[in-house]
């Protein structure tokens, strides 16, 4: 199964739920570009990854998010979040097995 998202961002007020888009049983390739999320969110995700609760059978995995809603601190704590996905998802993974990307996008990307 395959997810992709992308987004344009009409309204700077919203986000996408990124832990209840993922939730998708057996979704192997996911690519979501220019999601709007907020660090709440992210950490969220992180967190059900973290447990095995989402992606368990993912095999390519993009998510680039958006700057849009960033408020200020927030990028360290961000970026610390994309690296935990990344690493979770590659852990227990033979090099080749399992294609992740995750990064913010910056303002000159978007």
């Amino acid at each position: 199964m395959e997810l992709q998202f992308a987004s344009e961002q009409s309204s700077k007020s919203t986000y996408v739920h990124l832990s209840k888009i993922l939730s998708v049983p057996n979704v192997e390739i996911v690519k979501l570009i220019g999601v709007p999320t907020t660090l709440d969110e992210l950490w969220k995700t992180m967190l059900l990854v973290i447990k095995r609760t989402l992606l368990k059978k993912v095999t390519r995995f993009l998510l680039e998010l958006s700057n849009e809603q960033i408020i200020e601190g927030e990028p360290i704590a961000r970026t610390k979040c994309c690296e935990t996905i990344k690493k979770e998802l590659l852990s227990g993974k033979k090099e080749g097995e399992v294609l992740v990307e995750v990064k913010q996008l910056t303002n000159s990307q978007e």
